[in-house]
């Protein structure tokens, strides 16, 4: 599980840098992957090269991402947002370029777990949430009830597979004042196509980079829980599963109290 989600964030969360090469035309503009995902909603066109140029088909994409230990690579990004196109190019990184990387995600993995340990036990003094119907909720209209937050994106694999759980564990407290809410930093559009095929019961909050960025989350997904008090009392420990077992214990426990 460590090592998937660490080939995860490698291939979707490393921001791209301009770069020139020949194959690119100048109506091709160097983004991030966040630009890059705003093009994939789009449905734009998308072509992927090697650096050579030569196109690589996207059957052999999945070939590549299983051996990425053995040659490693970074996805950079053009787009052409005039005729709604995007270029991925494949960069293999040297064992100093891997290095560095590697050596990035390990410091981003240690902020990570110190942030969770300051969380759990932490008062929250606001939230600002407006889900996909256009709801707003505030921690005053949320007074008095617990509070659960998943932090996820549609294009998270790990995310996808704990969903069911979630929709079970949401069904077992209905009767209960819990609240659940999904948020991701993904668009409306991109979260509407993503739930015509996935379902997902949390009241889902998109295009939400504000809150993510409150709570300091860096790896997905992430999942709280909020006591009626507004006190964090649990947040699953990063590469440790879905804490979904853990969850359940805690909400009982605190209906109960």
């Amino acid at each position: 599980m460590k090592k998937y989600i660490f080939l995860f964030t490698v291939l979707f969360c490393l921001v791209s840098y301009g770069q020139e090469y020949q194959f690119v035309s100048k109506e091709f503009l160097a983004i991030d992957k966040y630009k890059y995902l705003d093009f994939v909603q789009k449905k734009a066109e998308n072509k992927i090269f090697n650096e050579n140029g030569s196109i690589i088909p996207l059957v052999k994409m999945d070939s590549i991402s299983k051996n990425y230990l053995k040659n490693p690579y970074k996805p950079i990004y053009f787009g052409d947002s005039i005729n709604n196109k995007s270029i991925t190019v494949i960069k293999y990184l040297s064992k100093e370029e891997y290095k560095t990387i590697n050596d990035e995600f390990q410091d981003k993995q240690k902020k990570d777990t110190e942030n969770r340990k300051q969380l759990k036990g932490r008062h929250i003094e606001n939230l600002d949430l407006t889900d996909i119907n256009g709801n707003k909720f505030s921690l005053e209209s949320l007074s008095g009830k617990i509070i659960v937050l998943n932090f996820w994106f549609t294009k998270c694999a790990p995310c996808i597979k704990e969903m069911p759980d979630l929709n079970d564990l949401k069904e077992k407290y209905k009767e209960n004042p819990i609240v659940f809410f999904a948020i991701t930093y993904d668009k409306k559009n991109l979260v509407d196509d993503f739930l015509k095929k996935i379902k997902l019961d949390f009241t889902v909050i998109p295009n939400d980079r504000k809150t993510i960025n409150q709570f300091g989350i860096q790896f997905f997904p992430t999942n709280l829980v909020i006591d009626s008090n507004g006190k964090v009392v649990y947040v699953n420990e990063l590469f440790g599963g879905n804490g979904i077992k853990e969850i359940d214990k805690i909400l009982k426990k605190l209906t109960k109290d």
